[in-house]
């Protein structure tokens, strides 16, 4: 479970990465075309990445925030499960005394 949220982060990082990529590369090519100027490309550039950097990071706690969640819900499953178990071991070994005792009675 833990592998599929790995690559799900991994996943969404690289996509962040790219499109920060494509967004560079389409800047440029409007200063190129003079759609824009080389100044509000660069100012452009500038608030894309900042704000990448603002989902990235914002992208990052959420996937800590799940994969501590995920952690917590299966060591509470195992907590149970044995626990579970003890009161088991618990019973059999009860029962095996109560055995024992009603042996050595009737061997009297």
């Amino acid at each position: 479970m833990l592998g599929v949220m790995k690559k799900v982060a991994y996943t969404g990082i690289g996509l962040a990465f790219l499109a920060g990529m494509r967004a560079g590369k389409i800047t440029s090519e409007l200063a190129e075309l003079g759609k824009i100027s080389e100044r509000e490309g660069e100012e452009l550039l500038r608030e894309f990445r900042r704000l990448s950097e603002i989902v990235e990071k914002e992208a990052k706690e959420r996937i800590n925030s799940g994969m501590k969640d995920a952690m917590e819900r299966l060591q509470l499953g195992r907590r149970e499960e044995i626990t579970r178990l003890e009161q088991q071991i618990a019973e059999l070994r009860a029962e095996i005394e109560h055995m024992r005792e009603a042996g050595e009675q009737n061997e009297c």
